[in-house]
C-alpha cells in the first residue's frame, strides 16, 4: 500500500493530533491489504504496484460531521505535500 502503514499513521497524528491521529492509524492497520485492495486503485511507486490509501481518502469518516472541532488542522500534512498527493 502507498503510503506505507508507518508514514499513513504518522501523517494521521501529524495532521489531527494524538487521539484522532491513533484511532486512524489503528484502522489502518486493522483493513490494510484486505478491502483496499478491492476499493483503492493500483499506482506504480518505485516500480512496483501499490494501492494507494492516503489520509485525505480516509477523512471523510469523521471531518465531515465535525467541521468545528478543535482536532481538526486546516493544513495538509507535511508528508503529503511532499508526496504531491492531492485528492479534492
Amino acid at each position: 500500500m502507498h503510503p506505507n502503514c508507518s508514514e499513513y499513521g504518522l501523517s494521521a497524528i501529524e495532521k489531527h493530533g494524538a487521539l484522532i491521529g491513533w484511532m486512524m492509524m489503528f484502522d489502518r492497520l486493522t483493513r490494510c491489504g484486505l478491502d483496499e485492495t478491492h476499493l483503492s486503485p493500483e499506482v506504480i511507486v518505485d516500480g512496483r504496484w501499490k494501492y494507494i490509501d492516503t489520509l485525505e481518502q480516509n477523512d471523510f469518516w469523521w471531518c465531515s460531521a465535525n467541521k468545528n472541532t478543535f482536532l481538526i488542522k486546516t493544513q495538509p500534512s507535511e508528508q503529503s505535500l511532499q508526496w504531491g498527493i492531492s485528492i479534492e
